[in-house]
């Protein structure tokens, strides 16, 4: 568990575009999660936790699909050949 809590306050969103830097991760997933929470408490049929769950996983594959290691952020090999929706998959089993 604690390199997931390292990841998530690492990790960029991506290599170029929006949170491309370090930490951009975890601001964006508040933002997206902030987001959630506005629309399930607007929406009387919407699954609250169903929402707030998808927001903090939505992104969690980020952590193996880029490598921030480095000044440059690059793509891994599985992230490129996997991308994020499959690799967050890994990640999504540590809270079942």
């Amino acid at each position: 568990m604690e390199k997931f809590e390292t990841d998530l306050k690492l990790a960029p969103v991506a290599a170029f575009h929006h949170h491309a830097y370090i930490g951009g991760l975890l601001e964006h997933t508040a933002s997206v999660l902030s987001i959630a929470v506005s629309i399930s408490n607007a929406t009387e049929t919407c699954n609250k936790d169903m929402m707030i769950a998808g927001a903090v996983l939505h992104d969690l594959g980020k952590f193996s699909e880029l490598d921030y290691t480095t000044i440059d952020f690059k793509y891994t090999l599985e992230g490129s050949l996997l991308g994020h929706a499959t690799l967050g998959n890994n990640y999504a089993l540590l809270f079942t």
